[in-house]
């Protein structure tokens, strides 16, 4: 496979040097040298494909030379669009040298955006050199255009134009959006992978089940969603995908309140996706998968699943890198696992200051002992999660803590029985969750201290709890302030309580 990428970039390189060598001047020689340093790789990869042995010093160093390959690829791509625009800016004008270019570029937009339907061509003609290529760039990234046009494609024709290429230009540059949510598939279409410039690609809700290893071939791939599908698993070629921004694979097994998101198996070496900004849900195989995070230092976005007690150190060290992450969601391997967070300290909590969301579902270890210490400081924290995450029978929000939280869910804590919340605590609070808290004595202590409390959600609420609901009028003021009250049903669903205040 390695060979075949290495002869494709030889082959690109020899085409570029023989039709643009006037153009790359001083840039031909070293060109040349990098086509030889690539004929002697190929050499040696051919030698080393053909070893049955297996060698993880030789698989490594295949690897490597397979990423300079495709590095190179992206360079001669670039250096040919480069040229291309070289090519073009013997008609380029500045436009603060065009005289009275404002009147004939409103013509042209009004031309494009008179309402018609139907299929139009519009002519700019003109001496060559008074900047008509510079007029209608200008019509082309007028933002009334962008927005009347969901597709925008540019292509220069020669006097020696081939027509077959001209059509090829122009549909490579509206691919690239490819939405199939929802369709009847059940595994990739070969065709996807000629989308070269594809950024954009979606396989939400359909039945795929595998990505194959051509992937690695959407070099300019920006967003791959495959969530609410079968995938479980990534080649490495997803590797090569260096511009990737947003990966997202996962599945539910059932609607539960517990350990029902599948994720997926990533790569090893996940963390040379440099650019990534989205990442979930990845599995959490081992501490090395941990430790590779730490290197995506763009991440905003995290979800990971089937973390063990073993990961929570390396974890931990991830996230302190991890600046720019606003939200991340933490699921363990199962029911009896522990999210260990003895290494989540005040600066840890300082580091992660844009956190704005955290989900939590699984035992947290350090909150059997200190009750919320490692998370209250969070600065900008606005949505928390807590699922079986406590198995206290206590659970107190101290005055001062969580001060920008504005969405709170507790969820099936089995030992939970008195949930209080002094006086300036969680102060913005607009939305308050409690769930399947089966042994909760009454509603929480110091609930009245919530002052901008917009809603409460019960599901499941136990006796006492239903009890109070049907009664209220003796504990009155404690809930008088809050607008709404819904509580959910597995045989009514979700109901509007009656206000209380009427």
């Amino acid at each position: 496979m390695t060979v075949h990428i290495v002869s494709f970039v030889l082959n690109q390189l020899s085409v570029l040097l023989r039709d643009e060598a006037k153009l790359l001047g001083g840039l031909a020689q070293e060109i040349q040298l990098i086509m030889d340093e690539l004929g002697h790789m190929k050499a040696f990869l051919k030698f080393a494909e053909a070893k049955e042995e297996d060698d993880p010093r030789l698989e490594e160093w295949v690897m490597q030379v397979q990423d300079v390959a495709y590095d190179v690829q992206d360079i001669v791509e670039e250096l040919c669009s480069g040229l291309v625009a070289i090519t073009d800016m013997g008609l380029l004008v500045e436009e603060a040298k065009l005289v009275g270019i404002d009147s004939p570029k409103q013509q042209l937009i009004c031309q494009l955006l008179d309402g018609c339907s139907q299929l139009k061509v519009v002519s700019v003609l003109g001496m060559g050199g008074i900047g008509k290529t510079t007029l209608v760039k200008k019509v082309q990234e007028d933002a009334n255009v962008k927005r009347q046009f969901e597709i925008l494609a540019w292509a220069t024709v020669s006097q020696t134009c081939y027509m077959e290429e001209f059509l090829k230009d122009l549909k490579e540059q509206g691919n690239l959006l490819l939405d199939l949510e929802g369709a009847e598939l059940e595994e990739m279409p070969d065709e996807i992978f000629k989308l070269y410039h594809l950024k954009f690609l979606s396989l939400k809700h359909t039945r795929v089940k595998i990505i194959p290893k051509s992937i690695g071939r959407l070099r300019n791939l920006e967003c791959l969603d495959l969530s609410f599908t079968a995938v479980s698993e990534l080649p490495e070629e997803i590797l090569h995908i260096r511009g990737l921004l947003h990966l997202v694979a996962y599945a539910f097994q059932q609607v539960t309140y517990k350990y029902d998101i599948n994720g997926f198996k990533a790569p090893n070496n996940i963390g040379r996706l440099l650019s990534l900004e989205w990442l979930f849900y990845i599995e959490a195989n081992d501490t090395s998968m941990m430790r590779e995070i730490g290197e995506l230092k763009q991440l905003r976005r995290l979800g990971i699943t089937s973390l063990r007690r073993e990961n929570g150190k390396e974890l931990c060290s991830s996230l302190g890198r991890l600046s720019n992450l606003e939200q991340l969601y933490v699921q363990v391997s199962h029911k009896d696992e522990v999210i260990d967070l003895n290494y989540m300290n005040s600066s840890l909590s300082s580091s992660l200051e844009n956190l704005q969301m955290l989900c939590l579902r699984g035992r947290l270890e350090k909150l059997i002992d200190d009750p919320l210490e490692s998370l209250q400081h969070l600065p900008n924290l606005q949505t928390m999660d807590l699922n079986e995450a406590y198995q206290g029978e206590v659970l107190c929000f101290k005055a001062g803590s969580f001060l920008k939280l504005e969405q709170l869910n507790i969820l099936a804590l089995s030992g939970l029985r008195w949930l209080s919340v002094e006086a300036g605590a969680m102060p913005n609070l607009l939305e308050l969750g409690l769930a399947n808290l089966k042994f909760m004595e009454e509603f929480p202590r110091g609930i009245q201290h919530l002052t901008n409390l917009q809603s409460l959600y019960l599901c499941q609420p136990n006796e006492k709890l239903d009890a109070f609901l049907k009664n209220p009028f003796e504990d009155y003021q404690r809930i008088s302030h809050i607008p709404e009250i819904f509580i959910w049903d597995d045989e009514v669903g979700l109901c509007r309580h009656p206000q209380f205040r009427q």
